[in-house]
């Protein structure tokens, strides 16, 4: 049991410093290096040097400080939370006293959420982790933050919190963050004591005159940045049980729908602390006053968004498509917030307010309207949701300003070439999306409901046990049944979200166990939850939410990934799913548009080349070379993988075209130095296999060693990023690791990032940039093409039937895709693959670029009848 005061053995570790400090130190408790010191200091173990480090890096001291915990002894395990309230709240009452006993404090800095709590309230500890229901934003939130602490003495002191040094050591990541943290309480310090916020103005309840006006000064001011930002919350719908004698029509319940909410409100930005305007979009706001009733506020915003002004957003795709949705076109869309910072540092992070943490004077505002109360999450106060809405755009527009200020000419070069080039046709693409075959999707998805069902029945006659619960597995019933009725050793998982290990039951668990006890373990209690799981895989793939009303499955792209490559989601309304991770099984209901043929320009094995230039580059080996520039028809880099991994005969073609899909991710897995259970994971969540990480760890290793020069690009890369803490693309692209600990999770980012960056980049600018830019027959602009998909080297399109126009257009793309890349010195012109079905699993594949009458002859085998569509 806990005393209410510290035992009489416990080390006290005093403040430490001058009281005379402008800058002060606070920290949650001292370990056991700080209570060895003799005297006693705090700060002087392992997270004291991380923190001397950072104040050298801004040219100050340690005695420039006054340094002292909340809490002036060791915690159990180091860990303050064991503590409790009764114990710490006095100490947390002491530290004012000892604030008020300094001269001169200028800035206080607390590190973690104890000091952070003591001092402000804010923060998350034991005893106040939430308010009501709502989760408290902790020290990560605040950090960056500028506030302001009145002493006992009723001085103003900025307070800026930041991460505890000591959280640098579990998650390296932290520390870009808490550097800039350090850099700006250096120029706190410079402007001298409290230098007070600045004030943002937000017109959060406008009449119609305050729009107008608002208009006006926007057209009065052409060339002036105009940012805006859109709240859309989750709306609410009603879905009705089984019917009972009480409910006919069966329960209603009230259920959360990210598809049925509605753009509430848009902000406009002008001048980031004096011109900022939110424009309420709900009759109930327009109705509250008779003369403004039937008030076009959908007609203000249309206005604003076309003028010439420059406009500027946060992660704008989402809002420009909900834009669009309300017939409002965005003119002059240039500047995105988010995608400045991506060009400039794409390994750090880019939401709005860690943008604003980072590089603002303000304070984290992110949870405002947040309340678990409500079914949607949000606040069902508009006013409030105005407010929040007004301070996204002013951050945005201070956010724009300040990089366009800092960014350099190059970085300015790579934002507009690889971003804003592609607002334009992402969106196109975003917006036309797959058609899909609903029936034949329903028809799939009962017959799995079924199957589910079956499953279900039988895992409870073999095991007595309800292990298929309604929606998933329980994964309470099963461990019960594997670890307690089987009696089999528990196996364990090291979860994502830190080092502590738990029971799993997971399919590599049930695999692992099948193998090692089949006596024990029933062959078809294994098949069968391993087969749930898989079903329940294939269930999400034909889920009808995913479809819109007019039967199209339509996905978010994004070019905010750390290699180059776009990233995928739902969509901004809430439908769709990841459109460049379609399963396998459920390609084929995802059909070419009405009229028209699939067709898939692939890059050639890109990455594999990719690599095998970089190894040319170092070793000079002509055989490797030729595998990398050599044509499709010619040699075929997986399938040779393939034969060599599996040790498959020469006179066994059909099964190494059976094992090929696998050698292929052998192969990319290796050219990353993937780990095996990595490698088990991702055949699990994209092939639904199920591979002992041991086994595939050995594919890897096999696969290693049959590239020759495979490991001296390894260690090249490696001795980069020693060496310069930074690697450049072949495309000029830099990817900084300046604060990284080095470890093989870093150069595996390394070993990746070099091909995934070359050839995504690649596809964007020569493919998809050709199609929306630079096609002499500008079918995408004329709707005579249409991309339905990228799939990362590949792009999707539906074409009209007609030869002449298939094969023209195709080998204007290959052509473009063609061009030259410079990978370190050695040239490569990268071939591409054509495919061409009904649908994104297409039956007919030119490992070359397909004449006329090979195209014709193709679709008459499709049952296609060739048109001519002329032009």
């Amino acid at each position: 049991t806990l005393q209410a005061t510290p035992t009489p053995q416990a080390t006290y570790v005093p403040g430490w410093g001058h009281l005379s400090s402008h800058l002060v130190i606070i920290g949650e408790a001292p370990s056991d290096h700080e209570c060895a010191h003799r005297p006693p200091m705090p700060f002087v173990g392992p997270s004291g040097y991380r923190l001397m480090e950072w104040l050298s890096a801004v040219g100050l001291t340690r005695d420039y400080c006054w340094i002292d915990n909340v809490y002036p002894y060791k915690a159990p395990h180091n860990n303050l939370d064991a503590l409790g309230k009764g114990l710490l709240l006095p100490f947390m009452s002491t530290l004012h006293q000892r604030i008020a006993a300094l001269d001169d404090p200028w800035v206080i800095v607390p590190l973690g959420n104890y000091p952070l709590y003591a001092l402000l309230s804010l923060g998350k500890v034991s005893w106040h982790r939430k308010d009501g229901r709502q989760e408290r934003p902790g020290i990560l939130a605040h950090r960056g933050g500028v506030y302001t602490y009145r002493d006992l003495r009723g001085r103003s002191i900025t307070v800026i919190p930041s991460i505890h040094p000591s959280a640098t050591f579990k998650n390296p990541a932290y520390e870009r963050a808490c550097r800039a943290d350090w850099e700006k309480i250096a120029r706190e310090l410079v402007s001298g004591p409290q230098t007070p916020l600045p004030h943002r103005t937000i017109l959060s309840n406008p009449s119609p005159t305050d729009i107008a006006n608002f208009y006006q000064a926007a057209l009065a001011a052409p060339t002036t940045l105009l940012t805006f930002d859109i709240e859309r919350p989750a709306g609410k719908v009603t879905i009705y049980g089984k019917p009972t004698k009480r409910y006919p029509k069966g329960k209603p319940t009230r259920h959360k729908d990210y598809r049925a909410g509605k753009v509430v409100c848009i902000s406009f930005c002008l001048d980031p602390f004096t011109q900022t305007i939110t424009i309420p979009l709900s009759a109930k706001y327009w109705n509250t006053h008779t003369e403004w009733a039937g008030f076009d506020a959908w007609g203000w915003v249309k206005a604003l968004l076309a003028l010439p002004n420059p406009k500027g957003t946060q992660n704008g795709l989402y809002d420009v498509w909900h834009c669009e949705d309300y017939g409002c076109k965005v003119v002059n869309w240039w500047y995105d917030s988010l995608y400045l910072h991506h060009a400039e540092n794409p390994r750090d992070k880019h939401s709005l307010e860690y943008l604003a943490s980072v590089d603002l004077r303000t304070q984290y505002w992110k949870d405002e309207c947040k309340n678990p109360d409500t079914l949607t999450g949000w606040t069902e106060r508009e006013d409030q949701l105005r407010v929040y809405c007004g301070k996204d755009s002013s951050h945005t527009s201070e956010l724009i300003t300040l990089y366009c200020e800092r960014i350099d000419q190059a970085t300015w070069d790579r934002y507009r070439t690889h971003y804003v080039a592609l607002f334009a046709p992402l969106m196109a693409l975003m917006r036309h999306g797959l058609r899909v075959d609903v029936e034949e999707a329903d028809r799939r998805l009962r017959t799995l409901t079924e199957e589910r069902a079956s499953i279900r029945k039988t895992l409870k006659a073999l095991t007595g046990y309800e292990i298929l619960a309604t929606k998933a597995i329980s994964v309470k019933k099963l461990s019960d049944y594997l670890y307690r009725r089987l009696q089999l050793p528990e196996q364990y998982k090291k979860r994502a979200t830190g080092m502590k290990k738990t029971v799993t039951t997971d399919e590599v668990a049930i695999k692992r166990l099948a193998i090692q006890y089949p006596e024990r373990f029933p062959l078809d209690v294994e098949e069968g939850i391993l087969r749930s799981r898989r079903v329940q895989k294939l269930m999400e793939s034909y889920n009808p939410q995913h479809w819109d009303p007019d039967g199209r499955m339509r996905s978010m792209y994004s070019p905010n990934t750390q290699q180059g490559r776009l990233s995928s989601k739902k969509n901004p309304r809430g439908s769709g799913t990841n459109g460049q991770n379609i399963d396998v099984e459920a390609r084929d209901i995802f059909l070419a548009d009405e009229g028209k043929v699939m067709v898939i320009v692939d890059l050639s094995q890109a990455e594999s080349r990719v690599n095998r230039c970089y190894i040319h580059s170092l070793t000079g080996d002509l055989d490797t070379l030729w595998k990398a520039q050599a044509a499709p028809a010619d040699w075929d880099d997986h399938s040779a993988m393939t034969q060599r991994i599996f040790e498959i005969p020469n006179d066994q073609p059909a099964q190494i075209a059976a094992n090929r899909p696998l050698g292929k991710m052998i192969v990319h897995a290796s050219q990353r130095r993937m780990q095996g259970k990595t490698l088990a994971d991702k055949l699990l969540k994209d092939r639904g296999e199920v591979v002992l990480p041991e086994r595939a760890d050995a594919l890897i290793q096999k696969a290693i060693h049959a590239q020759p020069g495979l490991l001296d690009y390894f260690r090249w890369v490696e001795f980069q990023i020693q060496s310069t803490r930074r690697l450049v693309s072949c495309w000029g692209v830099p990817l900084s690791f300046q604060y990284d600990r080095l470890n093989s999770a870093v150069y595996r980012d390394g070993y990746s990032f070099l091909m995934q960056d070359a050839v995504g980049r690649l596809t964007n600018q020569y493919g998809m940039r050709w199609m929306w830019e630079r096609d002499p027959l500008n079918l995408w602009q004329r709707g005579i093409a249409r991309l339905n998909a990228q799939w990362h080297d590949g792009l999707l399109v539906s074409l009209p039937p007609d030869p002449q126009v298939i094969s023209h257009w195709v080998a204007g793309l290959m052509d473009s895709l063609a061009t030259p890349l410079n990978l370190n010195g050695t040239s490569l012109k990268m071939p591409s693959t054509v495919k061409m079905g009904l649908h994104t699993n297409p039956s007919l594949e030119w490992k070359w670029r397909p004449s006329v009458e090979e195209v014709e002859a193709g679709l008459v085998s499709l049952n296609v009848t060739p048109v001519e569509i002329g032009g």
